[in-house]
């Protein structure tokens, strides 16, 4: 019985205490083709991130206008986010019509 007691502990602490912390890569984009992009950049500012907009840049390495930057984000959490042309508030995406 202590035997078993021991193996379902372990599993459980396991379970519970390595879990969190696994990571998946999350890449963001954005299409800024037909913008102008600011001469600070592309930012993104979130919760996964402390809402720094000017923390987070993304790059454009291929020049296609499609801005990017890959994440580590910790596995089964859900965040909000936006995406900054430039760094600092007020040049933040507006989505309208909703």
């Amino acid at each position: 019985m202590k035997l078993y007691l021991h193996t379902f502990l372990l599993i459980t602490f396991y379970l519970f205490c390595f879990n969190g912390f696994s990571q998946v890569n999350v890449t963001f984009k954005v299409d800024m083709q037909y913008q102008t992009v600011s001469e600070n950049g592309v930012h993104i500012a979130g919760s996964m991130q402390g809402w720094d907009p000017a923390s987070t840049p993304l790059s454009d390495s291929d020049g296609n206008g499609i801005w990017e930057v890959t994440l580590a984000i910790d596995e089964f959490t859900s965040h909000e986010y936006k995406f900054i042309n430039g760094s600092s508030w007020g040049n933040d995406e507006q989505v309208y019509g909703e």
